[in-house]
């Protein structure tokens, strides 16, 4: 029942904003597709995965409203976008802190319904020296540059997937050197959902507009087609940041548990 239960929630969710309720899009929309592959999940494996890591979600919760901090303040300098509605009473900070806590759970609950688990590598050959250097200049051509300002989320992946191989033996650009397609693919289809769906809620009510002043062409929703492919890297992101952090506290990265 349980599993029917998500997927009822997950309706209820993904519809609330058709609803009245568009000022809490991003919410909706993100509890929704939780919820939608939480179910998912349940159907192949005959359990919740946000139950069965609950603790875990709990602590993905947090340390994803501190990573999306960091970008607002990165944002403060570059100028990508700005934020339409301003946050000021309780109910609208803690609607703003819940939409955008739920991106790293959202992401691995996505990610363990397309494949169980990400084994370390083996790979003495791979360079994560070179990468990190890359994500760095590209780090720093993005605050001298104007036009590769959009370029921001790329040189973060680049800098958290080199750390995170160090320290957990986990990467995806090392996946793609071991020719481990699938993972990559999961994440590429992940990002351009979840971008296509926060985009297109966002046309309800306009929460958020974007202010490339360079490649600014074939919008997708609003969102200028380099930007919307932006989302991938920032998945990524995303994902290396979780790993990263939790090796540091508990040395040993999590595994997309089956």
């Amino acid at each position: 029942m349980l599993k029917f239960f998500c997927l009822f929630l997950a309706l209820v969710f993904l519809a609330l904003p058709f609803l009245g309720f568009e000022s809490w899009h991003f919410v909706c929309v993100n509890l929704g597709l939780l919820c939608l592959f939480d179910a998912y999940y349940y159907f192949k494996h005959q359990k919740s995965y946000v139950m069965a890591h609950f603790g875990l979600i709990v602590v993905m919760f947090f340390l994803s409203m501190s990573f999306w901090e960091v970008f607002s303040i990165i944002n403060a300098q570059l100028g990508l976008w700005k934020n339409v509605r301003v946050f000021e009473s309780a109910l609208e900070q803690a609607q703003y802190a819940l939409g955008h806590g739920l991106l790293i759970p959202l992401t691995f609950v996505m990610l363990s319904c397309f494949f169980p688990k990400l084994k370390k590598l083996k790979m003495r050959s791979f360079s994560f020296g070179l990468e990190l250097l890359l994500g760095c200049l590209l780090l720093v051509l993005v605050f001298l540059v104007k036009p590769l300002n959009i370029f921001i989320w790329v040189a973060i992946f680049l800098i958290l997937d080199a750390l995170c191989f160090k320290q957990t033996n986990i990467g995806l650009l090392a996946l793609i050197k071991a020719k481990r397609f699938y993972p990559i693919i999961a994440f590429i289809c992940i990002a351009l959902v979840l971008g296509l769906f926060w985009e297109g809620y966002n046309q309800l009510q306009q929460e958020w507009t974007f202010t490339f002043t360079h490649f600014n062409f074939f919008p997708i929703f609003g969102m200028p087609i380099l930007g919307y492919l932006g989302y991938i890297p920032f998945i990524a992101s995303l994902f290396n940041f979780y790993l990263l952090m939790e090796s540091v506290v508990v040395k040993k990265p999590l595994a997309l548990a089956k």
